[in-house]
């Protein structure tokens, strides 16, 4: 608001004041008015970016704002602008997507667009009265930006992920938190989130997925993408790993130190364990290269091959729209048989199925914003490993820990080990 908005406003209010008693629901009402002649600028500056700060994808749209939106629009009265603006929009999104010196595609254009018509929603419906300022809704006259072609995305095939986890040259985390994001059927930054005591429970074999970390910064915000909650059973395939990992780090903390997984990381591992499938590796005009993302879409396609039934994968998946399960179970119907088998049992440096008999202890369920106790990566996929000839002497020998502490039974690059282990 401006300073001269600002006045005229308040003169405006100590007139109708002065000459009579307003009841509270009359006083609320007055407060909540907009004073006329509002910008989009200052209304999406002042009002509606701060509260989608929370948001998942909400880190975009400042930039989105600033860069497309708001020099377009940002000049036009926030209660009485009209469609054509839009139109002016729409077609700086497609001039900007046809341009090859840029990296913006109809992709991002969509995207941006599907912001404003959001935007344009919630002026006419939002159920709160300050962002309800409009009867009608101008983006609803407007078509929207070209569309262009889908690019395709790729998956690990079973044998491809069984030899990426289990070569000695791919870091023992990255192996990991492969195998979470496959067999937990979650996003990277859903897996990134997962709590001991909060999110897994081995005593009961069920995992809970109601958070994510944030890609941008590695905030741990309490919602996933969509808001959902999501609890199953985890799949016996991987519960050696996490029953090892839960000795490793007390079964406290998070399970994953929150450093962003990236891309390149799981490409050059493939490469080293020899796994060089072309589509895997290069991006064209209609295909991607394989992302950590994809990694989930992978165990949502084990679902299918599988035979497991296309409500029970929506549920794992967590889609809002069946028709995005749909893509998955359809691929995983195609899938031959020489891919490998799905849910096949996992390479044993990832955990040792000799601990079996070591329950969860009992933990807060409060939410925990710091990684596990003890072990602070210093490096990227920078963790330890356990010694199991000697982890399995130690309880053969009735003993629940080395006597040396961390530092006795861990090693690897990056890790510092501050925790003395029980004796």
């Amino acid at each position: 608001m401006t300073a001269r908005e600002a006045k005229r406003f308040a003169q405006g209010l100590s007139n109708e004041l002065r000459s009579r008693t307003l009841t509270e629901d009359e006083y609320q009402r007055l407060i909540q008015q907009r004073p006329l002649g509002r910008t989009v600028r200052d209304f999406v500056e002042h009002i509606y970016l701060p509260r989608r700060a929370d948001f998942a994808a909400a880190h975009y749209e400042p930039t989105w704002w600033r860069l497309h939106i708001l020099p377009i629009l940002g000049d036009e009265d926030i209660a009485t602008f009209s469609a054509e603006p839009l139109r002016k929009l729409v077609n700086h999104l497609d001039q900007r997507a046809a341009d090859p010196n840029t990296k913006f595609t109809e992709k991002t254009a969509a995207n941006i667009w599907g912001l404003v018509r959001k935007f344009c929603s919630e002026l006419q419906r939002s159920k709160d009265p300050e962002l309800r300022l409009r009867d009608d809704n101008p983006a609803l006259a407007v078509q929207g930006p070209n569309h262009g072609n889908d690019k395709a995305k790729h998956w690990l095939y079973p044998r491809e992920l069984g030899t990426l986890v289990g070569h000695t040259d791919t870091p023992l985390e990255l192996a990991r938190f492969a195998a979470g994001c496959v067999y937990l059927f979650a996003r990277p930054g859903e897996v990134l989130g997962l709590e001991w005591g909060h999110s897994i429970d081995l005593k009961h074999q069920m995992v809970r997925i109601d958070r994510a970390v944030s890609e941008r910064d590695g905030t741990l915000r309490p919602h996933t993408k969509t808001g959902d909650v999501r609890e199953f059973e985890i799949p016996d395939v991987l519960m050696p790993m996490l029953r090892a990992m839960q000795i490793e780090q007390d079964g406290t903390g998070l399970l994953f130190n929150r450093e962003k997984k990236r891309p390149q990381y799981l490409r050059a591992a493939l490469l080293a364990a020899g796994i060089d499938r072309h589509e895997l590796h290069h991006s064209t005009d209609r295909s991607l290269a394989i992302r950590m993302h994809d990694l989930r879409a992978s165990g949502i396609t084990y679902l299918a091959m599988a035979g497991y039934s296309d409500d029970d994968i929506r549920e794992r998946a967590g889609h809002a729209d069946f028709n995005t399960t749909l893509l998955y179970i359809r691929r995983g119907k195609r899938a031959s048989r020489f891919v490998g088998q799905p849910f096949a049992p996992l390479p044993s440096r990832l955990g040792d199925d000799n601990v079996r008999d070591i329950v969860q202890p009992l933990a807060d369920s409060a939410f925990s914003f710091a990684p596990a106790v003890g072990l602070e990566p210093t490096t990227p996929f920078a963790v330890a490993g356990a010694r199991w000839r000697t982890r399995r002497a130690d309880l053969a020998g009735g003993r629940h820990a080395n006597r040396r502490g961390a530092a006795g039974f861990l090693r690897g690059s990056g890790l510092r080990a501050s925790r003395r282990a029980r004796a």
